[in-house]
């Protein structure tokens, strides 16, 4: 049954192990426990009298109410009598799923019944009585069969004084009981017996639905075809109707719907911890209800949440709890602050603009990333406003030409260039714009998110020599910082994460352009209590929300994206900063991995 779960897919999430000799408050309090799981379906593969137990019990503590599914395995449905069981036991086992092996019906085993119920009135036939009445039979005409051919070969059968047929000094009169009963085939009463590698083949188990103080036949298993409606009547012989889930089972609760796989815990609503972000309000913004009081989250990330959300196969009630330090400012250990709330069990999942770090995953599990990873540059752009002499313009007075070799190859590169932009009308993008050129110089002016991690990732960037950090809290002040340059206490350029970047691109237009991008950050993701069973799903509702294009448009709704001056998705993987020279053919690294529209020219 195990292997047949694992081919469909299906993960058993949790084992529990019942003495049979446990007290009804350690019964009690395993489904309790069960219960915290937050699961719909349960298997029982316990003894009988156990079993009982359990199952009265479950229904005491509301486990076998609509909305749940109990099956019970063959240790007890072949026993199973409801002529036997009081009233309250009928009634916990309403609904349950039971497996029992099939025995066929046959003149001759209703012959057995009559003769066991006249032999033994006082107890009814079972599985066992018929399953053990074959093997001795079985038994049985082996040994005839082994007699005959001793008798046929003269000698004296001698068959009754050991069973041990494995041990190797065995007599030869009982390996040759062994070897007849290997080859004993019969239609018993259990259905057709013989052995196969020295076991019985395994028989095939119905599938009952217990209703009332009856039980309704649903289906079968085979070894061979697994779950079916119907048992072949021959071998290769197939029916025309394969079987496309069971009809007309009566679950728990006198449901006639199959109960979902996972669903909270009645009564139980999520509290989920939002972040009181300023000024970047796209994001996640709150406001307070003035009739309700409740607290009403808005924003990109929480309108993505619900989508995943409400996409789930069950239902999740859930709250948000506005989340704030008085008298601090929003920064990366609040947010640090928060996420531990998590873990102190004071939230039960964290939504809004949280960056998924190792440090961070020691303590919650995230969500897969529903933003794009790593941190982009942003930076005036001037390409827009350039003449056909553009190309001149890192040529100033601090390029001072000492040799006449350099002045002739100078000369023959401009002309060469004037060539080629005439000829082309390409922007030449490689030819560095002046801000790509400050990029590259020692101690720049760098803007970053005040109290963000990004700080020390500027810091620990190779392609940038000591910069200048200034914070700036909001996309206003960035695009302020981008105007006035460093000559006015501004910036060279602004450094953040991708969603930051793309929301102020959104906002502000042309005048700017992402001109380098790092894989270095992992993205936003939701966050939640370590081994929720709620990450896997809404992980896959999210890559659903991605492959079907409903994030993009999520994006657009909150970001106004706008295609001419904001690289799309799939295109921010690729900028990568190695580009071939159009002259000598050979790959060069452009300042700090700038993303490049145009073939490029190298002065080396």
């Amino acid at each position: 049954m195990i292997d047949s779960f694992q081919e469909k897919k299906i993960r058993i999430s949790h084992k529990t192990a019942i003495s049979s000799l446990a007290t009804d408050d350690q019964i009690i309090d395993e489904l309790r426990k069960l219960s915290d799981l937050q699961e719909t379906v349960f298997i029982i593969h316990v003894s009988h009298d156990l079993a009982l137990r359990i199952l009265v019990f479950a229904k005491r503590v509301g486990l076998m109410t609509q909305g749940y599914a109990w099956i019970v395995t063959d240790k007890t449905m072949n026993f199973f009598d409801p002529v036997e069981l009081n009233e309250e036991v009928i009634e916990s086992f309403e609904g349950v799923l039971g497996l029992r092996y099939f025995i066929p019906s046959s003149n001759e085993l209703h012959s057995f019944s009559r003769r066991w119920k006249k032999e033994t009135p006082f107890i009814n036939t079972n599985i066992f009585n018929i399953l053990a009445y074959d093997a001795i039979f079985a038994v049985a005409t082996a040994v005839e069969r082994a007699e005959i051919k001793r008798s046929k070969d003269g000698k004296k059968a001698d068959v009754s004084t050991s069973t041990d047929f494995t041990n190797t000094r065995v007599s030869e009169s009982r390996m040759l009981v062994l070897k007849e009963l290997l080859n004993v085939r019969f239609k018993g009463l259990s259905g057709e017996f013989h052995l196969v590698n020295r076991k019985s083949v395994a028989k095939p188990l119905e599938i009952l639905n217990v209703i009332g103080k009856g039980e309704k036949r649903v289906g079968f298993w085979t070894e061979d075809d697994g779950i079916t409606m119907y048992l072949k009547s021959k071998p290769n012989h197939q029916h025309p109707y394969p079987i496309n889930g069971f009809k007309g089972i009566i679950w728990p609760g006198g449901s006639m719907f199959p109960p979902r796989r996972r669903i909270l815990q009645t009564g139980k609503t999520l509290r989920i911890g939002v972040p009181m972000l300023v000024g970047f309000e796209e994001f996640v913004t709150i406001e307070q209800d003035p009739q309700t009081n409740a607290t009403i989250a808005k924003g990109f990330c929480v309108d993505v949440f619900k989508a995943a959300i409400k996409a789930l196969s069950y239902e999740v009630p859930y709250e948000f709890v506005p989340f704030s330090v008085v008298n601090k400012p929003l920064n990366s250990e609040t947010y640090n602050q928060l996420l531990y709330e998590i873990y102190l069990q004071n939230y039960d999942a964290v939504v809004g603009d949280t960056t998924i770090t190792a440090k961070r995953s020691l303590y919650v599990d995230f969500t897969i990333p529903y933003t794009d990873l790593g941190l982009g540059t942003v930076a005036r752009d001037y390409q827009n406003h350039r003449k056909i002499w553009w190309f001149m313009e890192p040529l100033d007075t601090r390029v001072t030409l000492s040799s006449n070799l350099s002045r002739i190859l100078v000369i023959v590169w401009l002309f060469i260039v004037l060539i080629i932009v005439t000829c082309y009308n390409a922007a030449l993008s490689s030819m560095l714009t002046v801000q790509q050129i400050q990029l590259t110089q020692k101690g720049i002016d760098i803007g970053y998110h005040a109290g963000s991690f990004v700080e020390g990732v500027i810091v620990n960037n190779s392609n940038f020599k000591d910069p200048s950090l200034k914070p700036y809290t909001s996309i206003a002040e960035y695009a302020k910082a981008l105007v006035g340059g460093s000559k006015e206490g501004g910036v060279v350029a602004i450094m953040d994460e991708l969603p930051y970047i793309k929301l102020f691109l959104a906002k502000y237009g042309s005048p700017y352009r992402l001109i380098s991008y790092e894989p270095t950050t992992n993205g936003f993701g939701f966050a939640f209590p370590k081994g929720s069973p709620l990450v896997p799903d809404i992980s896959r509702e999210i890559s659903k929300l991605r492959e079907q294009g409903e994030l993009l448009k999520l994006e657009k709704k909150w970001f106004k994206k706008d295609l001419s001056f904001l690289p799309e998705d799939s295109q921010i993987s690729r900028a990568l900063g190695l580009s071939v020279c159009l002259i000598c053919d050979k790959k060069r690294l452009w300042l700090n991995h700038v993303k490049l529209d145009h073939p490029l020219i190298c002065l080396l």
